[in-house]
């Protein structure tokens, strides 16, 4: 599966599914844009908690929206979005923490090197967000589809294509969130309006993310079917 496919299968996919992902989406990202503008301002620590705890809730109704959508089509939601909390969103929830748990435990032995030199922290901490990243996400797009499918499987499946997995969680989420930078010197003169800006780009920038990881996900199941197509046809052949 060639990598520029992915970036393009993307785009075109939230291009033709505009409408029913902006039906489907309107609740979760209306809400997760009120959480955050509500939590501009200086809060106590607890109502900061509670308010990363739902905005990750929301984060993870919106994958999975956008997943099931991208992979199954239009019908297999809601047309307004999710009604209800199911079991597969807790699901989809508790890897997502379970993911960032991994990577803070990972970029722990190089934050204890900040003492010494930022940049080896930094590097450090970026290989492994991506390392892991690479080799687990397609654990998302199977639980979204209520697959039994788990971190040690998804580790096994990645490691055979590295590639499309790097290109699908480095560099396509690098290159939708580079216009943020602009808009966001466009609106300096107030901070405020900073935050808000760059939150509604991150929203429509995690929409093409999520869109490209099922993208990847599909591209290479139907590349494993292919292969377990082909075996059997090249057993045949051989005892021939």
């Amino acid at each position: 599966m060639p990598v520029d496919r992915i970036f393009k299968g993307a785009l075109g996919l939230v291009v033709y599914y505009r409408k029913e992902l902006a039906k489907a989406l309107l609740f979760p990202v209306g809400a997760y844009l009120l959480i955050n503008y509500l939590l501009i301002t200086p809060a106590n620590a607890g109502i900061s908690m509670i308010g990363s705890l739902i905005t990750m809730a929301l984060q993870c109704l919106i994958a999975v929206t956008v997943h099931r959508i991208v992979l199954i089509g239009p019908q297999a939601v809601d047309i307004w979005g999710p009604k209800r909390w199911t079991a597969r969103d807790s699901r989809f929830l508790l890897h997502m923490i379970g993911l960032v748990c991994l990577i803070t435990v990972a970029c722990m032995p190089f934050v204890l090197l900040i003492a010494v030199t930022p940049v080896i922290p930094i590097l450090g901490a970026i290989f492994c967000y991506v390392m892991l990243t690479m080799r687990l996400s397609l654990v998302f797009p199977a639980i979204a589809l209520e697959r039994e499918f788990g971190f040690k499987e998804a580790w096994h499946l990645s490691g055979r294509y590295l590639k499309q997995m790097f290109f699908t969680v480095a560099i396509v989420p690098f290159v939708v969130m580079l216009p943020a930078i602009p808009l966001s010197l466009l609106v300096s003169f107030n901070l405020s309006l900073v935050s808000v800006v760059t939150t509604i780009w991150s929203m429509l920038a995690t929409v093409v993310i999520v869109t490209a990881l099922s993208v990847t996900y599909k591209g290479i199941l139907d590349a494993e079917a292919g292969k377990a197509t082909a075996a059997p046809s090249e057993t045949g052949a051989d005892d021939e």
